[in-house]
């Protein structure tokens, strides 16, 4: 929230690796600071853009700027945004980092125009700052501690939560606390993996759940339909 409500700061970068939540965390953020740009936020999602060429056209189209015919959009959306302080979330850009100096080229021509992005990679361009989003925290393993304390800890928190989702009767014990725990460890704190092996104690223990985590691709799928393919699987 600090970096983007400086004036020296264009462009934000989330980076971190697939299913850490970076997408989640841009929206929460834009949320929080939308009354601060006067012309809003605009979400545009990439992930289903291959072609970098297609980015600016597509940024153009979610803002419902109108390209005329075979006129660069570069300039044209440039015009248009000059005067504008907008927010403009660009979410999935790893695909299409050769849009970078586009980009940077966009945000030199609107100074009031500030860019979060989220992408696996950073953009590597001028005045680009960086947030690595990190996994969630994880339990100290090899010490015992009682399911009220474990719960506390993010990763197994965020669990219990998508389990109590899945199962109300869900509940962490003494009995699945060890194995709750070393789930979120092989899972490395991530996210999205915990989403998705929490969804299955409607028909796996947590201690079954750990032993096909030995083949997680296989087992971490199915997630809401109401979600792009890329969140609905780890693979």
């Amino acid at each position: 929230r600090a970096l983007l409500l400086r004036d020296d700061v264009p462009l934000v970068t989330l980076t971190g690796p697939g299913g850490v939540g970076k997408s989640r965390l841009a929206l929460q953020v834009a949320d929080d600071v939308a009354d601060e740009f006067s012309s809003g936020v605009a979400f545009v999602p990439l992930a289903p853009i291959r072609d970098s060429a297609l980015v600016l056209s597509t940024v153009a189209q979610a803002l419902g700027i109108r390209e005329h015919g075979d006129r660069p959009i570069a300039p044209h959306l440039a015009a248009v945004l000059r005067d504008h302080q907008l927010l403009l979330i660009l979410d999935n850009l790893e695909q299409v980092l050769e849009v970078a100096p586009d980009l940077a080229d966009l945000l030199g021509d609107c100074p009031t125009l500030t860019v979060l992005a989220t992408s696996r990679s950073v953009l590597r361009v001028s005045g680009e700052h960086v947030v690595v989003v990190p996994p969630l925290a994880l339990p100290v393993m090899g010490t015992p501690v009682s399911p009220d304390h474990l719960a506390q800890t993010a990763s197994v928190a965020l669990f219990v939560a998508r389990a109590r989702a899945a199962d109300p009767s869900f509940t962490l014990t003494a009995e699945n606390a060890a194995s709750v725990a070393a789930m979120c460890h092989r899972l490395e704190g991530v996210p999205l993996g915990i989403e998705l092996a929490a969804a299955r104690v409607r028909m796996f223990s947590p201690e079954a759940l750990l032993e096909r985590l030995n083949d997680p691709l296989r087992l971490l799928t199915g997630g809401p339909r109401d979600l792009p393919a890329r969140l609905r699987t780890m693979r």
